[in-house]
């Protein structure tokens, strides 16, 4: 018979010394690991059958039921868990599942059975990312009714899901992120609601960070006007003049955002001020990672090896990192 309760040694943080503990799954599915608080082997050994004990007089014995009935058992018992998303996501993977194999008995449920869903998912028309997420479902709710005893095996334990491809992001340019301020902006001045949050996450970085200050401003009731602003330089004198006046926009930026700063405290704004802190932390990771560029360039100097070198490891950086 499967032992419900474990008896772990855990070593004192010099690693001197050791504690015993119990570690355990509770009839709700989730792990425990509680100390003993003492190092009798005999006295521990007790205390563990105890646990043992106490849970099987909780846990339900391995009965026949059929998958409606088992999926509708494991749903209420996990309710108020998880989030009501996460609960609505298993159900209709267990639906699916029976609708694949039938509304056979849990006890029967075998290893080619969760095949025959991977395939039936594909098969719907479904991505392997899908069929991914919905077999993972499944696995997490055959796990915890072993666990509780309701199963004496996880019959889809070793089932491994399809593979999924890696896909290109489309990031879309700083002009199409500009059309897309426009046209939001034409939007809300003919009293239509925009979900900024998924036109942030669609622009790069930068331009996101203006759309940010723009979502705010709007749901403050400002009125927002876009103007010209001056183009910056376009050549320089080596890499490192570059990156140096780049250092010193990161700078000016940060000055400017302090000083709204202490604007907002002066007219005792806090919601400016919970906003604008945002982007004092962001510039403080700007500066820093405009700064290690430029010491590198400085240690690089006039090499050709070394600027081919970390123009390749820039080139290969991701937005925002």
């Amino acid at each position: 018979m499967k032992e419900l309760v474990r008896l772990r040694m855990r070593p004192s943080r010099d690693r001197k010394s050791f504690r015993y503990l119990l570690d355990y799954v509770d009839h709700n599915g989730r792990r425990r690991q509680i100390s003993l608080g003492h190092t009798d082997k005999r006295k521990a050994e007790r205390q563990r059958q105890e646990k043992e004990l106490e849970l099987r007089v909780n846990v339900a014995e391995p009965i026949s039921m059929k998958l409606t009935d088992f999926f509708r058992d494991s749903l209420a018992r996990t309710k108020g868990q998880v989030r009501t998303t996460t609960l609505k996501e298993t159900a209709k993977s267990m639906n699916d599942f029976i609708a694949c194999v039938g509304d056979i008995d849990v006890q029967e449920v075998r290893y080619e059975h969760g095949e025959r869903f991977i395939q039936y998912c594909l098969d719907s028309g479904l991505s392997a990312g899908t069929a991914t997420k919905k077999i993972k479902h499944l696995k997490r709710v055959f796990q915890l009714a072993e666990d509780r005893g309701q199963l004496d095996r996880h019959p889809l334990h070793k089932l491994k899901p399809p593979k999924v491809g890696k896909r290109k992001v489309r990031v879309f340019t700083d002009q199409e992120c500009d059309d897309l301020c426009k046209a939001a902006r034409q939007y809300e001045e003919r009293g239509r609601p925009v979900k900024w949050e998924l036109l942030i996450r669609m622009c790069p970085e930068e331009t996101g960070h203006a759309m940010r200050l723009y979502k705010h401003l709007q749901e403050r009731g400002a009125r927002i006007l876009l103007t010209e602003v001056d183009a910056p330089p376009t050549t320089w004198d080596s890499p490192l003049a570059a990156f140096d006046a780049a250092y010193e926009h990161e700078c000016k930026v940060a000055r400017e955002f302090d000083e709204h700063v202490e604007l907002a405290r002066a007219e005792k704004d806090d919601a400016a001020l919970g906003f604008l802190q945002w982007f004092v932390n962001e510039q403080v990771e700007e500066e820093a990672s405009v700064d290690a560029i430029v010491q590198k360039l400085k240690m690089i100097g006039e090499h050709r090896s070394g600027l081919f070198m970390l123009d390749r490891a820039l080139g290969e950086r991701t937005a925002g990192k």
